[in-house]
């Protein structure tokens, strides 16, 4: 799915309560849903590992990281900043439903706090990594750091050449990470971020505080620039670093995009218009609604009526503004050339959920076919989201891809042929079809490509033969379903989950009793009454277990996280285990009265992003006036 983010995202940009985040602590979460109509219950269960010592943990990772082109920093930061308004998002959208655009915000938010609240302690002498990510809703935002350089080396999960900035453009949803060296005289110094391309500018300050500081923030907070020409010569030096070690994009087994044949060009111009009263944003002049079932859905089973492939145009129209559920086709591994162009007098953030293409070039005025001189064919930055300047076009390379689709209106789901089975995630089927012999022959016959030239994910120690380790674990769960308090509840092992007021994580990391108990749910079925409890299974970090899903029910379960058959599970089974070449999946199905078995490394240290230090400061936040 292609949305465009510049004008409202009613569900993103809010720091909610229990607004989630990305945690340090290794935790591995299964979960079932049941899907029946609108209705859905799901029964997750939770495995906590145990992390090793520290000498185990340098070990490990020394063996499979790849190596940095940078420095190793003391400390991996992430800094959130934002838009912020004092309404909330229904609000916001009954403003929008009443024809009117959004007004300027309330002000800046840093990691969840208003102006001069936010606080970031370094230690002098040391090179700290601050991942900055624009969390906020239709803003450009510039940030820096007074007396400070940055040096960039990271984009959305590529490596980029090194470059020293003094500030930064963030456009909305867009994630930076920087290194940033104390090595000033020791005192506090303002973290500076204000608005871009606004008739008012809005500023907001942090503070950087050397652990040694011997006074107090002083002067004026640094300025930020003032041009867009600076901007988009910026967005325009980000270029890949191509000598750092590490996966790379390789986009039809070439690592090269530069060599690959275009097999379309997509033109994609967004635009506003009031439709029925309603202030509506589009693509190509469709607005993007809803419908009432998923379209995946209505893709596998061919249900009509739900929305037409080729609903929307590859090419701007200039027709008035008018809604439809807008699907476009595209050919599985096509090649496809993007063109965004915006005709309105703000910047513009498109993000490809899921995926992510090569900016290849960006310019003022209107895109043509001679605007591909300008291209950059080499080491352009693979990437998610790009921002669209103001009467501007941005062109990108991409696959075709499939998603789900956006509730904004300005929105695309693209439809991949063939359809890919794997893409419905943890859904029963039993409202639809009952499972037959030929679709359960089919999975067993589900094999990996070994020969691809696609990287295979690391298996435990660094093997690639997951059937040469040994298990140390075996874990059967079984589901089941009952009545509980008069209300239909879904289990495991006779456990039904129910979730505390705490994120599970949250209390883990910082060590919050009373929250949850490691080992409130048995390692195998048993005969007791469905009860209710918040499920926590242990297990040893770096383990090698044997997990084998048993389905006592009629229809088919979905197991969100290599062999199957009907009937009981037992030692026996283990013939018919496939150890060589089993498809690595996160879901799996588990046939009416039949098992599934998986082998599970759990062997991840760390998430992409670590707990921030304030954390708990991250929920609500105060108001920034």
């Amino acid at each position: 799915m292609v949305y465009n983010r510049g004008k409202i995202h009613t569900k993103m940009g809010f720091m909610e309560p229990h607004a989630p985040f990305h945690q340090a602590k290794t935790t591995l979460t299964l979960s079932r849903s049941k899907i029946r109509l609108a209705a859905s219950s799901i029964s997750p269960l939770l495995i906590s590992t145990r992390l090793p010592a520290a000498s185990e943990e340098s070990e490990f990772s020394a063996g499979l990281s790849f190596q940095s082109p940078s420095q190793n920093p003391t400390e991996i930061t992430p800094v959130l900043i934002g838009d912020w308004y004092k309404a909330d998002h229904n609000k916001l959208k009954g403003v929008l439903d009443g024809g009117h655009r959004l007004a300027f915000p309330d002000g800046i938010l840093i990691s969840g706090r208003g102006p001069s609240s936010a606080s970031f302690t370094v230690e002098q002498g040391k090179t700290y990594r601050l991942r900055i990510s624009n969390v906020g809703l239709q803003n450009t935002l510039n940030f820096r750091i007074q007396g400070h350089n940055m040096k960039l080396v990271e984009v959305e999960g590529t490596h980029t050449l090194q470059t020293i900035l003094s500030s930064l453009d963030v456009h909305v949803g867009q994630s930076y990470s920087v290194l940033v060296t104390a090595d000033q005289s020791p005192q506090d110094y303002y973290i500076a971020v204000s608005t871009r391309f606004t008739s008012g500018v809005l500023n907001t300050t942090a503070t950087l505080h050397y652990s040694n500081s011997a006074k107090p923030v002083s002067g004026q907070p640094p300025s930020a620039p003032t041009t867009l020409d600076w901007s988009l010569n910026q967005a325009r030096s980000i270029r890949t670093n191509l000598t750092a070690s590490g996966p790379r994009p390789n986009p039809q087994g070439s690592y090269h995009y530069g060599l690959i044949n275009i097999t379309r060009t997509i033109r994609l111009a967004n635009s506003a218009a009031l439709v029925n009263g309603k202030q509506r944003y589009a693509v190509n002049s469709v607005s993007f609604v809803p419908a009432d079932t998923p379209l995946k859905l209505a893709d596998y089973f061919k249900i009509g009526g739900v929305f037409t492939v080729g609903s929307i145009p590859d090419s701007p129209t200039g027709a008035k503004v008018y809604l439809d559920t807008s699907v476009m086709g595209a050919d599985y591994r096509a090649f496809v050339e993007v063109v965004f162009e915006n005709h309105e007098n703000i910047v513009q953030s498109w993000h490809l959920d899921g995926y992510s293409f090569f900016v290849v070039g960006m310019d003022g005025g209107e895109w043509s076919a001679a605007s591909r001189q300008q291209y950059n064919l080499r080491d352009a930055v693979s990437r998610c989201t790009t921002q669209v300047y103001p009467s501007t076009w941005d062109n990108n390379f991409i696959y075709a891809f499939i998603q789900r689709p956006h509730r904004s209106g300005m929105s695309i789901p693209f439809r991949r042929m063939p359809f890919s089975v794997v893409e419905l995630r943890a859904e029963s089927h039993d409202q639809f079809d009952e499972a037959s012999e030929e679709d359960e022959e089919t999975d067993l016959n589900s094999r990996k490509n070994l020969t691809s030239k696609r990287g295979r994910g690391l298996t435990h120690r660094a093997l690639s033969h997951y059937g040469l380790v040994n298990n140390t674990r075996i874990i059967r769960l079984a589901n089941s379903a009952a009545l509980v308090n008069g209300k239909q509840r879904y289990a495991v092992n006779s456990v039904s989950f129910v979730p505390t007021d705490m994120p599970l994580k949250l209390a883990h990391y910082f060590k919050i009793g009373g929250v949850f108990t490691v080992g409130s749910i048995s390692y195998s079925p048993t005969s007791a009454k469905l009860y209710l409890n918040t499920s926590v299974m242990g297990a040893d970090y770096r383990a090698f277990i044997e997990n084998v899903f048993e389905n006592g029910e009629s229809i088919v379960q979905s197991w969100h996280l290599d062999g199957m058959d009907g009937g009981g599970w037992s030692a026996a089974s283990r013939h018919q285990y496939n150890l060589q070449d089993a498809v690595s999946l996160c879901t799996t199905q588990v046939y009416p009265s039949s098992w599934t078995a998986v082998y599970i490394p759990l062997d991840k240290v760390r998430d992409e992003y670590p707990i921030p230090k304030n954390a708990l400061l991250c929920g609500r936040a105060p108001s920034p006036i």
